[in-house]
């Protein structure tokens, strides 16, 4: 990775990680700069990592899950874990992608408050470690709507996460704004792509960087038209994190990617 001119490094759902694997990771951690995302590494016993969640097993699984990856996310010299927002039903594992399967359905202040106090606790976590929060925003396809609504998901529109965080009231707390997923959601389900960054812009503290087609969600390289490359160059987010969630063929694809990405916003 260093040898490709990558120096920063997202460490997000991998198929399997090994004690040796994070030994590896430990050592490195002098070159490469990491980050943790979200559900990393996979737990032994695999679950939905869900701070809204009702079921008191799979709730305290998930923050115990989410405390531990802020903890590895600070052993590694990284600042800000992101994690995804919350289900109103306790959502099958193997259903991501695809129609979702759940359960019932909760009220949604139920749910929404209780991902309030879930962010409470890790955050106050996160601050003792000088880690950051970030809370990603759903993508909201249109597989995962019932009858054309969306009843399942927190979290995907502008204003609830910035009431979130605004509730919340803990100074390490911010949004993750994955740009994918906002394409999905916007062609779904109406929503302007520039109101919404507008509307979050004071709390967006990092991106994931990748383009679709509006339907579903790719991980397709953005261009130099990609809408948000826009949103990119504004320099209120000079100091964002940029991380390039794009599939490729190989390492050497990558690097080339992040080289254009970087010398593109450099320039304008």
């Amino acid at each position: 990775m260093k040898a490709a001119g990558l120096n920063c490094i997202e460490l997000g759902d991998a198929p399997s990680v090994s004690e040796e694997d994070l030994v590896e990771l430990n050592l490195l951690k002098s070159l490469i700069s990491f980050e943790v995302h979200n559900y990393f590494p996979r737990a032994s016993r695999p679950f939905l990592l869900n701070l809204a969640s009702l079921d008191p097993d799979n709730l305290s699984r998930s923050l115990e899950f989410a405390k531990n990856a802020v903890g590895l996310c600070a052993q590694l010299g990284g600042t800000l874990y992101g994690i995804h927002s919350g289900f109103r039903a306790d959502v099958a594992l193997s259903s991501l992608g695809r129609a979702l399967e759940y359960t019932r359905i909760a009220d949604y202040e139920i749910a929404y408050q209780q991902m309030v106090k879930s962010l409470c606790i890790l955050c106050d976590h996160a601050l003792r470690t000088g880690v950051t929060i970030a809370v990603e925003n759903h993508q909201a396809a249109r597989c995962d709507l019932i009858n054309g609504k969306n009843e399942l998901l927190l979290g995907y529109e502008a204003g609830e996460l910035v009431n979130l965080i605004k509730d919340v009231g803990r100074p390490n707390l911010g949004i993750l704004l994955d740009a994918g997923h906002l394409n999905v959601a916007a062609n779904t389900l109406g929503l302007d792509r520039m109101a919404w960054v507008e509307q979050a812009k004071p709390f967006i503290k990092a991106f994931h960087v990748h383009d679709n087609d509006g339907i579903t969600d790719l991980h397709q390289p953005v261009n130099a038209n990609s809408w948000i490359m826009k949103v990119l160059r504004n320099p209120v987010f000079s100091e964002a994190r940029i991380v390039v969630e794009a599939k490729f063929g190989d390492i050497g694809s990558l690097a080339a990617h992040v080289a254009w990405l970087r010398r593109e916003l450099l320039v304008h």
